[in-house]
């Protein structure tokens, strides 16, 4: 193949067609409109796309100001139970009663993660 067919089929290749046609809408807003607007995308953690498609559509945008910090928070109590997990294969110190507690202890984040859960489904059905 030579470099002028290469060229030829880059020129002819095209993406194929969409099957709904692309709609930009064009909204005005107020000064006070336009910085509460900001203020609730930047509090919801959302792209401007997503969060303004959901809001138009009547969708919940739910903010939950400070779940990524709960998350990473989550991540490393998972990261010291399987250390815990992995000693307690190799080390007799480790006993069941120590095992026990910290079961008590992961269930107790566990209520509390479920009840904050609840809450946010419950907030988000009622908008």
């Amino acid at each position: 193949m030579t470099v002028r067919d290469q060229r030829t089929l880059r020129m002819n290749h095209r993406k194929p067609e969409q099957s709904e046609p692309f709609r930009y809408p064009n909204i005005r807003f107020t000064e006070s409109e336009w910085d509460l607007l900001q203020l609730r995308l930047e509090q919801s953690g959302m792209s401007a796309q997503s969060f303004g498609r959901d809001c138009l559509l009547g969708q919940p945008v739910v903010v939950m100001s400070g779940f990524l910090e709960m998350a990473e928070q989550i991540r490393r109590i998972g990261v010291n139970v399987n250390q815990v997990a992995k000693v307690a294969n190799y080390d007799t110190r480790i006993n069941e009663e120590h095992l026990d507690e910290i079961h008590k202890e992961l269930k107790m984040i566990w209520r509390l993660l479920s009840s904050f859960l609840s809450e946010v489904r419950a907030k988000s059905s009622t908008r």
